[in-house]
């Protein structure tokens, strides 16, 4: 599963600082997206397990990434949640935060299809 959603940092110079460490992170336009998103990975990941489901979070402003932010239509201000199968095929997906249940639920039918978690 990927998560397409632009990462809160300022680079400067040779590092990066990140941004949620700073006063500006309060109007930051993904604040809300970003905090909730921190939410739900690490209880997916414990819900699953790292063996079972792939969790990844891009930000689109990744030159590399140009291809997928073509192919998936992903806006700046707009994460997007990409559920793919296991040979790569599109499952569904997700514009905005959806309700963490129905994202949980998509991800356990998607994996009882594909024989990764029993019925």
């Amino acid at each position: 599963m990927k998560l397409y959603m632009e990462k809160a940092q300022v680079y400067s110079a040779c590092f990066d600082i990140d941004y949620g460490d700073t006063e500006d992170f309060a109007t930051f336009h993904l604040k809300e997206e970003t905090e909730t998103a921190k939410d739900y990975m690490p209880r997916l990941r414990e819900e699953f397990g790292p063996e079972v489901l792939d969790l990844q979070s891009l930000d689109p402003r990744n030159i590399l990434l140009l291809p997928d932010v073509f192919k998936f239509k992903i806006k700046g201000k707009e994460p997007l949640w990409v559920i793919q199968r296991p040979n790569g095929e599109v499952y569904k997906i997700f514009r905005g935060m959806p309700p963490y249940e129905e994202l949980r639920d998509t991800i356990k039918q998607l994996l009882i299809e594909e024989e990764l978690l029993p019925k």
